[in-house]
């Protein structure tokens, strides 16, 4: 109970209270994507794939992406991305142009980003949650190269170490895990 209080109260003191719009999907095993593959289906909805070895502070198994404040067309946009429930010590957000509805495996997870794909943010989780962007990594792929325009929807989801998973899925190149995915409509 308090492991989950004190991951709970980093991600509140930390994200902006306004909403973003952002759509999840991606979620393993339901709605025509594929199942985790490494027979690590997630234990709750709305998250990624189970990790494997200790769970996080205030983590049920799989890690979640989603995302606050207002997804903004301009240079200044104030939208911010929340992960929790990770395992690891290196977590990157993902952007991507194309949705793939039946996902593909990747690593220990499922990722269901395609198309023009872009290393946004980067960084190390605290207690199993981090957010982007942050003091840390506060450029963003989307703007420093030219923000999207108003209208045009993004896919994001995050990739994170996951080592302990190399064993149950039987590969070296299994020592990482993702999220579920969202997509934003820029404004």
């Amino acid at each position: 109970m308090i492991r989950f209080l004190v991951s709970a109260w980093l991600v509140t003191a930390l994200v902006p209270s306004a909403k973003a719009q952002m759509t999840a999907f991606c979620l393993p095993g339901q709605n025509g994507v594929i199942n985790c593959p490494c027979a690590n289906p997630p234990a709750m909805s709305g998250s990624g794939c189970n990790n494997f070895g200790p769970t996080p502070p205030g983590g049920t198994g799989g890690a979640t992406l989603d995302a606050n404040g207002a997804a903004i067309a301009d240079p200044s946009n104030n939208i911010q991305f929340v992960i929790t429930g990770e395992q690891g010590t290196l977590t990157v957000l993902f952007c991507g142009t194309t949705a793939l509805p039946a996902g593909v495996v990747s690593g220990a997870g499922v990722r269901c980003v395609g198309g023009s794909l872009r290393r946004s943010y980067s960084g190390s989780p605290t207690l199993g949650a981090i957010l982007f962007p942050n003091p840390s990594s506060p450029t963003d792929a989307w703007t420093a190269s030219g923000s999207p325009n108003s209208g045009t929807t993004r896919y994001y989801y995050a990739v994170y170490r996951n080592m302990d998973a190399v064993t149950p899925c039987g590969s070296p190149s299994s020592n990482f895990n993702t999220t579920n995915a969202g997509s934003l409509t820029w404004l």
